[in-house]
């Protein structure tokens, strides 16, 4: 049986909605099981208590819009909560994070006021929060709740290894598969691909893009008025670094550094890595992950065929919308309707899998540094 939690819930001033949210929330943990502790509405109580002894051994839980301060406070040695989770609400007017997607591909900086002024802050400037949930899973982890509280409260839930679904056993069922090969193929994630094609899962390494058999060439087999591009993200990293022994290794995109400056980052080296050529293999994933994260997708249409398949990589050359690299394509859609068509989706790289589900087990076993932390209150 799932061992249950104390749960400390706090929510930021954000709008009319913040009580209501928070309410649902503790009422929907209630019924989970949980014993649920509700603080003041406001930043204050919930970054207050967090460092203090009393909240050993519990999980802290805040809702608020997209931010790097409150997160932040888990870089601390203070910081008590055996796991904090912080949700992304999704109804903020102006909010940067609207949705899964917003909330898988779009960097998070730093507050304009400046308040932040952690060294956690400046690291994770710019970063996602995947990455950044990948530097903080033992202590926390960052998650998009929705645009209503049942939303928020069934995310959470999710988050915490709990049953949100009262459809059918199928929909479950299809839920499960999908979480069993995430956490599988979470460790190979930048290496390998998963995609579905007809009723079969395919899983194989990712291929060279170089290997591409199929191009879309401007004047030859693009349909120049339906192009649409989704611009580079300005702060995507555009020069990474990584250290091996006395070596220094650089990847760089020359034609990002021209558009928006340099924009610099390293990588820590894996320290199982005794080759120098499997230091560059490292430094490549880390690249690539980086690529499919950049915010760049370009929407075409093209003649009809077979060939126009998920999964595969393209060579693109488009000179009147900067594009002249491979792309991998993500979204086929053949249109048979009078003449043969074919509407394509291509991104820089393909998508990465997600994080694994996380249990309160995991959350027991990765927070036991958190819990020996000495009481500082």
């Amino acid at each position: 049986m799932k061992k249950l939690s104390t749960i400390v819930l706090g929510c930021d001033t954000n709008n009319s909605n913040d009580s209501k949210f928070q309410n649902t929330v503790a009422k929907i943990l209630t019924k989970q099981g949980h014993t649920v502790e509700k603080l003041s509405i406001g930043p204050t109580p919930f970054g207050s208590i967090g460092y203090k002894s009393k909240v050993k051994g519990k999980i802290g839980v805040y809702i608020m819009a997209a931010s790097l301060t409150s997160v932040a406070d888990l870089s601390s040695s203070g910081w008590q909560f055996k796991y904090t989770y912080f949700i992304i609400r999704g109804d903020i007017e102006g909010g940067r994070i609207k949705s899964t997607d917003d909330f898988n591909s779009k960097a998070i900086h730093k507050d304009p006021e400046g308040d932040c002024k952690a060294a956690a802050c400046n690291r994770w400037n710019g970063k996602t929060y995947p990455e950044i949930n990948k530097e903080i899973k033992s202590k926390g982890m960052v998650i998009f709740g929705g645009k209503t509280g049942e939303e928020i409260a069934n995310s959470l839930v999710k988050a915490m290894g709990g049953d949100t679904s009262d459809s059918s056993s199928k929909s479950t069922s299809v839920s499960s598969i999908k979480e069993a090969l995430t956490d599988v193929l979470y460790g190979w994630d930048g290496e390998a691909e998963c995609y579905v094609r007809d009723d079969t899962v395919y899983i194989h390494k990712i291929p060279s893009p170089s290997d591409a058999k199929l191009s879309l060439i401007e004047g030859d087999n693009i349909d120049k008025d339906s192009v649409s591009v989704t611009d580079y993200n300005p702060s995507t990293v555009n020069i990474l670094t990584t250290q091996f022994n006395d070596y220094e290794l650089t990847i760089q995109d020359d034609h990002l550094i021209k558009r928006f400056g340099k924009i610099s980052s390293s990588v820590a080296m894996d320290k199982e890595i005794k080759k120098l050529k499997d230091a560059k293999k490292f430094l490549q994933r880390e690249w690539n992950k980086l690529k499919r994260d950049n915010g760049h997708v370009l929407e075409l249409k093209t003649y009809g065929h077979s060939q126009w398949k998920v999964g595969e990589w393209c060579r693109v050359y488009l000179p009147s919308f900067n594009i002249d690299d491979y792309m991998y394509i993500t979204k086929v859609s053949q249109d048979d309707s009078g003449e043969w068509n074919c509407n394509i989706t291509l991104v820089d790289y393909p998508p990465g899998f997600g994080e694994p589900t996380k249990t309160d087990n995991d959350n027991e076993n990765e927070s036991k540094d958190t819990d020996s932390t000495e009481d500082s209150s």
